[in-house]
Order: C-alpha cells, then sequence, then structure tokens
C-alpha cells in the first residue's frame, strides 16, 4: 500500500510540473512576441522598454498555443475590468458600525449613480454654468414685454423723440393762465427702462408750473419685485363689479395692496380699458377653439395695436 501512495504522489508532482511548465512557455512566448512585433528596428518602447531587432526565425509551432494564450487572456481582461469595477465599488462602501450609543450606522451612498453622475457630460453637467447666448436674451426680452428690453435698458432715460405732432398743432395758442395738473400713468409688468423714460419724457416736455404731480399707478403687475418697486407703491383699478366685490376686496386686504380709492361716478383713467372693445372685435373674428388658442390670440392681436392709438 504504501509503494502505490508513493507512485501516486510522483505522478501527481510530476503533473503539476508539467502543468506549470506549459504555462510559463505559453507566457514567454506571448511576451516575446509582444517585444518583437512593434519595429524592425531597435526603438525605446513604452515605458522606456527597449526593443531589439526582431531576429529573421521562423515562429515554432509554440506560437500556435500563444494565440489561443491570447485570446483567452483577451476575455480574462475583459471579465477583470468588469469585476474591477464592481469590486472598487464595493471598496468604496463603507462596513456598517454600531456606535458606542448602540446605534447601528451604515452607508447609504449610492455609488453607482455617482459614478454614473460623474461621466455624464453635456450642458449644465458637473454643474458648469450655461450662459444664454444675445439671441436668448433678445428672445427672452421680447416674450416677457413686447418689445426689446434688452435694447431699451441701453438706451438714455432722456432719449430725444421726434416731433410728430400734426403742422397745425405746432402753431397753436393756448391761454396763459391753466391750472395744474396730475399725470397718472397705469402700467402693468412694464419694463423698469420703458417706465423710467415714460416718466423722464413728461418731466422734460411738460411746462413744470402745469405739473402738479406724477402717479404711477400697479395695474396688478405681478412683478413689482423685478421693477425694483419700494413698498409705498398703489394698486388701481375700476369700479367694475368684479373689483368691488366682497370676496375680491377681502383678498386684496390679505395681500396688503395699498388699493387707490375710485369715485363711483368717475371716467375711466385707465388708457388701457379704452381698448378691450378693440382687442375683442379682433379677438371673436379669428375665432379661437380653445383657452390656449385664445391666450394666443390675445397676444398676436395686442401686438398688432399700434403705439399711437
Amino acid at each position: 500500500m504504501r509503494r502505490k501512495e508513493k507512485r501516486l504522489l510522483q505522478f501527481a508532482g510530476l503533473l503539476i510540473a508539467a502543468l506549470l511548465f506549459l504555462s510559463n512557455v505559453g507566457l514567454w512566448s506571448l511576451y516575446r512576441d509582444r517585444v518583437f512585433d512593434n519595429s524592425p528596428s531597435t526603438v525605446d518602447g513604452p515605458r522606456g522598454i527597449l526593443q531589439i531587432q526582431k531576429p529573421s526565425i521562423e515562429k515554432q509551432n509554440i506560437l500556435t498555443s500563444t494565440s489561443i494564450n491570447q485570446v483567452l487572456l483577451n476575455g480574462a481582461q475583459a471579465l477583470l475590468g468588469e469585476t474591477l469595477n464592481v469590486q472598487g465599488l464595493n471598496q468604496m462602501r463603507k462596513v456598517a458600525q454600531v456606535g458606542i450609543d448602540g446605534v447601528r450606522r451604515t452607508d447609504w451612498h449610492d455609488y453607482e449613480a455617482m459614478m454614473r453622475d460623474a461621466a455624464r457630460s453635456g450642458n449644465g453637467e458637473q454643474g458648469k454654468p450655461f450662459p444664454l447666448t444675445e439671441t436668448d436674451r433678445v428672445d427672452q426680452a421680447y416674450r416677457e414685454n413686447g418689445f426689446n428690453i434688452y435694447i431699451s435698458d441701453r438706451i438714455s432715460l432722456n432719449r430725444s423723440v421726434p416731433d410728430i405732432r400734426h403742422p397745425n398743432c405746432k402753431l397753436k395758442l393756448y391761454a396763459e393762465k391753466l391750472p395744474n395738473t396730475s399725470i397718472i400713468i397705469p402700467f402693468h409688468n412694464e419694463g423698469w427702462s420703458s417706465l423710467l423714460r415714460t416718466v423722464h419724457s413728461v418731466l422734460n416736455r411738460s411746462p413744470p408750473q402745469l405739473i402738479a404731480e406724477i402717479i404711477l399707478v400697479d395695474d396688478f403687475s405681478d412683478k413689482a419685485r423685478a421693477l425694483k418697486m419700494k413698498r409705498g407703491w398703489v394698486f388701481q383699478h375700476d369700479n367694475d363689479p368684479k373689483h368691488t366685490a366682497r370676496a375680491t376686496k377681502e383678498w386684496l386686504r390679505k395681500k396688503h395692496f395699498k388699493v387707490l380709492e375710485w369715485p363711483s361716478q368717475s371716467p375711466d383713467l385707465n388708457p388701457r380699458e379704452n381698448l378691450w372693445r378693440e382687442l375683442k372685435v379682433c379677438v371673436a373674428q379669428r375665432q379661437p377653439q380653445n383657452i390656449t388658442a385664445r391666450e394666443e390670440i390675445c397676444m398676436e392681436e395686442w401686438a398688432k395695436i399700434p403705439e399711437t392709438v
């Protein structure tokens, strides 16, 4: 029995030695191919390894097993790459621990999602700014104001304008003694520069003794803060039943709107109100089929109204 066991051990040792020898021969042939296949002359290889000229020897039968080993090695490297990614994530994840207070704490980070985010690229990715172009800013200004507020902000508030009065009006004379007047300028989400330019135009082109005051009336603008208005601004609307309803007054009171009191039999001093009929006629002629179409048509028809009206 002992002789048989001894022979079995010897056979196993020889088999292991043969396997190790064959694997080393395959790796050596792979290394030799990599060294000799790059250049016919002696050059510096990658990482500073000196590559010598390949001798003119025909490949032996061992190269056949080398090509097989290369295929196996490529597959192993691909599989190893995926394994390393998973292992890297596992190494990043911290092991759950129990603190002194007895509370078990774990790592809640989603490292896979974090790696996907880190690999993303595009507009705004990685927190990088995405500035608007000049064209985008001009288009946005047109949508918000109905005119190019982007250019308006760069025009002087004391802008000179041509005299468009009728020739007969330029020769007309007026009474020497006239009462002064209050100039009321209602506005709704008006551009800040155009609104100030209107005020400057009134002050520059009106006799100072005839101006008692200039009142800017906010017609329910929803961007008063964007206009940098102070808390003293006043909200104005007429005596339409919807405006004087108890629910409307209560809502305005809760929102702390300072409402301009309007006499019961007063004329309508808001120029916009005089255009509603014209707008309604134009919209009705186009026969909108839904609310969205009605809103778009209203905006289009409003933009068509000339500034001289």
